[in-house]
């Protein structure tokens, strides 16, 4: 869950750096293909357990209890 959750959050903070310029942008958006990659194989693995990666919140409550929280 917490690799899911920190692959997610590099991949918004690659799509943030998009916007360098050209040669950074295509460094941003090579990187940015790596961690989809990375990010979709763990959540094959997670699926394949049994575990839905888009609603966490079903399978552990602490995740469901963070956002009824906020």
């Amino acid at each position: 869950m917490k690799q899911v959750n920190k692959l997610k959050r590099q991949m918004k903070a690659l799509k943030k750096q998009g916007d360098l310029g050209i040669e950074e942008t295509f460094r941003a958006k090579q990187a940015w293909r790596q961690k989809a990659l990375a990010l979709h194989k763990v959540s094959n693995k997670l699926k394949r357990t049994g575990i839905n990666t888009k609603n966490l919140a079903a399978h552990h409550p602490e995740f469901g209890q963070k956002k009824a929280l906020c």
